[in-house]
């Protein structure tokens, strides 16, 4: 299923201490996040809470876009006006969590919904909105979304141990818990949004199918920009970066730009859709690269963390903590984006 990744939620320009201009591509901070919004699905596509015929007490919001349907409420919270103001959160164990949407699906079903189960990081993402406190959108899922949410998707490193989730607390990022929680639990129904399809277009650049996009195979510096044959040592700070992508002429194309946040992400593999291979990538496309278990093995991306915007949001492909804030003075791994 094929789908442009959402806006993150980003609504101003930065430079490496607070808020600037958004600037043209010959300043030191030229295309980044909220610059290029455009090339993002505005996040005004989703439903507002709603109800289906029949079901007047089961609320949900539909992202038309990819034919989903969530639970706007989370399990253990219901009510119409406001919506989800009755009861509480629940909380529990992966295991439950996968239970209490299976449960859903029980004679007619939730809102008349009988496919109702746990969303894959990808899915969940979507929802993320890095603009705000709640690191969601109110709009859509009033009350209650905050704290951990339980993905459906395996820990790549330890996956009988841990699983994946959603943190709404602080930047909306996915990272391994313990399968004993607890997390919230929110349910979605649909067609599962695929995972990763990518082809190597031989000349230096990964297409990924799903979403269109355009990946520069090598991390910046790799002294071979077509097989990526060494890794690459050099890493730089933010603005350099940003202006090093936004320079950058690789196959044919020249309008190569840092990813922003969900960009980056939507590389991000788990357990059910990885090899052996423990990396959080697919490392039999993007080959040779810096994936060490280390917190500061960390890639830029064009996207501030509003709460202290002398950080970028930062994604690592070999580390538990996925995403994270690192100082945009400090130097990271680059990797471009171009497209769709």
């Amino acid at each position: 299923m094929a789908s442009k990744i959402y806006q993150t939620g980003s609504t101003t320009c930065y430079n490496d201490s607070g808020t600037a201009k958004c600037a043209s591509t010959s300043s030191s901070h030229p295309s980044q996040d909220f610059d290029l919004s455009n090339l993002s699905l505005s996040r005004n596509n989703f439903s507002t809470p709603t109800t289906n015929s029949g079901f007047i007490n089961d609320l949900i919001t539909r992202d038309p876009s990819i034919n989903l349907t969530w639970t706007t409420c989370p399990i253990g919270r219901s009510g119409t006006g406001p919506a989800c103001n009755i009861g509480s959160t629940t909380t529990s164990t992966k295991a439950a969590a996968i239970t209490a949407c299976s449960n859903l699906n029980s004679g007619s079903g939730f809102a008349g919904i009988t496919n109702w189960r746990l969303p894959t990081s990808a899915e969940m993402h979507r929802i993320v909105n890095i603009s705000n406190g709640p690191r969601n959108d109110p709009a859509y899922f009033p009350n209650g979304v905050s704290g951990n949410f339980w993905l459906t998707e395996s820990d790549a490193d330890s996956p009988t141990t841990f699983s994946a989730r959603i943190d709404f607390t602080s930047f909306g990022n996915s990272e391994p818990l313990s399968n004993a929680g607890p997390a919230g639990i929110l349910c979605v129904s649909g067609d599962s949004f695929e995972y990763q399809r990518y082809k190597d277009l031989g000349n230096g650049v990964i297409q990924e199918m799903r979403s269109g996009l355009f990946y520069q195979k090598c991390v910046r510096d790799s002294l071979d920009s077509i097989n990526c044959s060494a890794t690459p040592t050099a890493t730089s700070n933010w603005s350099s970066a940003l202006q090093y992508c936004d320079t950058l002429i690789l196959g044919s194309r020249s309008d190569w730009r840092l990813p922003n946040i969900f960009e980056l992400l939507a590389l991000v593999r788990f357990k059910n859709d990885a090899t052996a291979d423990a990396r959080y990538i697919d490392t039999s496309f993007f080959t040779n690269n810096p994936y060490l278990s280390s917190i500061s093995d960390a890639f830029h991306t064009s996207s501030t963390w509003i709460n202290n915007p002398v950080n970028d949001l930062t994604v690592r492909f070999g580390f538990q903590n996925l995403m994270a804030a690192g100082g945009k003075t400090s130097n990271r791994h680059v990797r471009c984006v171009a497209g769709p």
